[in-house]
């Protein structure tokens, strides 16, 4: 059975909000990078069997660019 991930998000002035659990590394990544597309931020991959973080992503908005 593949182990549980928790996704959290990871704010400056509050500290991490848990987000989800995800069956599966493979599966935690991928919705990781899901999410970060969907609302830009900082999350992490927590593996409480191990009681670490096993995996940081940072993304920020992008700002367009004025059309001249």
């Amino acid at each position: 059975m593949d182990a549980i991930y928790d996704i959290f998000r990871d704010f400056p002035d509050s500290g991490p909000i848990w987000m989800e659990a995800i069956q599966g590394l493979e599966n935690a990544k991928t919705r990781l990078v899901n999410v970060l597309e969907l609302h830009p931020g900082t999350y992490f991959l927590y593996d409480s069997r191990a009681a670490k973080i096993i995996a940081t992503a940072i993304g920020s908005t992008k700002t367009p660019v004025p059309a001249r």
